[in-house]
């Protein structure tokens, strides 16, 4: 048998994932490395066994294949989804791959081997961990959004949120501070950005906001639709005051359905304005063909695309949950994988600590087969699959909108699945 484990610690913690953890080929005696990022390995993969014999015996299912040679550059970490990183693995060993986490040792989501999806039981690995258990972190997180406002001048039909300028919900300035101290105590986030609906709606946060986190050595940002940049004499006032409050850069939105609230001359007027204050800044613009049907888009735009069948939606095309870059944070204090979708109960601290995407009831489902997974999981909760969907999004969002009721701790808020919003 062939063994691949880290040098060093078998649970590396935050302090190890600069390092390059060598493994050792015990056939051959040649050390290896994980090539990716310069050799970090990311504690998310504490340890991989590769089984050069006969699957484990307690899966009855599984057939023992012809030993193939383990390549000297094994991949073993990619931050795609577990079935990516099946694949990548798929020409080291004829064993299987298996999900086990501190919590629930035994086979993947819990479930008996010979019950474990087929994609699990054959792939030619084992994965001991999804997560190491002495780390209280997600190294891969960098970024975090904080959704200053629920709220908006605008009510665009392909928004995420819902926003409108009835909704009031947002953060208060004595929030921020505390979050902000939350989330530089993860050790991982080196840049923030405010957003919403509109944030500059609450423009005293968002100044507040900039100053704190600046404060705490974040690269701070913000997105914005440009609707109070009334002239250029206040745009100028307004930019001059946060940059000075640490603003780093700003992301400005129009497209066709906020050009109908927000003139297209205040953006031009805005960006005019950051380019002559030095202030890095950039359009942002969704055209028809980059609309993703969740949210509002949902109910307004998705009967006007061609629909596809729910079984070809098997995979989440947007969002990285295996190992997430960024994440949302509300006024409620929920972090957001996606709109609606959250990491999980408690503070942003415990919320963290706790992500274990093997074992997270929504996640596993999108990792294993996408929004059809999922819709196939809220159809024994009595979903009903329709003929077809604008795209994986949409699925996803009516599958997770039905199972809000069994899942209120990572299914929510209630703003962004429209209640109250229409």
């Amino acid at each position: 048998m062939t063994n691949l484990t880290p040098s060093a610690s078998p649970h590396p913690g935050p302090s190890a994932l600069h390092s390059a953890p060598a493994v050792s080929n015990r056939e051959t005696g040649s050390p290896w490395t994980c090539p990716d990022s310069g050799g970090s390995c990311p504690s998310f993969v504490d340890s991989v066994s590769l089984d050069s014999h006969t699957p484990d015996s307690t899966d009855p299912d599984l057939k023992p294949q012809t030993p193939r040679p383990v390549p000297p550059a094994l991949r073993l970490f990619d931050s795609s989804p577990l079935r990516v990183l099946a694949q990548r693995l798929h020409c080291a060993d004829p064993s299987y791959l298996r999900v086990d986490t501190p919590r629930r040792p035994i086979g993947h989501r819990g479930l008996p081997t010979s019950r474990t999806p087929a994609w699990l039981r054959t792939a030619p690995c084992r994965i001991v961990s999804c997560r190491a258990e002495e780390s209280s972190v997600i190294p891969s997180l960098t970024g975090l959004h904080f959704l200053i406002a629920y709220g908006c001048s605008a009510e665009c039909d392909h928004c995420f949120l819902w926003g409108t300028p009835r909704k009031q919900a947002g953060m208060a300035v004595a929030q921020v501070e505390a979050f902000l101290d939350q989330v530089a105590s993860l050790g991982t986030v080196t840049g923030v950005c405010a957003e919403g609906g509109e944030s500059f709606t609450r423009y005293d946060v968002v100044l507040h906001f900039l100053r704190e986190a600046t404060k705490r050595g974040l690269n701070a940002s913000a997105l914005t639709n440009a609707s109070w940049a009334t002239s250029r004499e206040v745009a100028e006032q307004c930019l001059a005051e946060l940059m000075a409050a640490g603003l780093t850069s700003l992301g400005v939105s129009t497209d066709e359905w906020h050009r109908t609230v927000v003139p297209v001359e205040r953006v031009d007027t805005l960006l005019a304005v950051c380019e002559a204050a030095g202030l890095a800044a950039n359009r942002m613009e969704t055209q028809r063909e980059g609309v993703m049907y969740r949210g509002r888009a949902a109910e307004r735009l998705a009967h006007l695309v061609p629909a596809k069948p729910a079984c070809e939606l098997a995979r989440c095309p947007h969002e990285t949950l295996a190992a997430p870059a960024r994440v949302h944070l509300d006024c409620y204090g929920r972090l957001h994988l996606c709109q609606g979708l959250c990491l999980g109960a408690g503070g942003i601290t415990q919320a963290v600590a706790d992500y274990d995407p093997a074992t997270h009831p929504i996640v596993s489902l999108l990792l294993e087969g996408g929004p059809y997974a999922l819709a196939q999981f809220a159809t024994s909760r009595g979903f009903k699959i329709q003929g077809g969907y604008a795209d994986a999004c949409h699925l996803c969002y009516r599958a997770r909108e039905f199972l809000r009721a069994g899942f209120p701790e990572l299914l929510g808020p209630d703003e962004m699945y429209g209640d109250g919003s229409e």
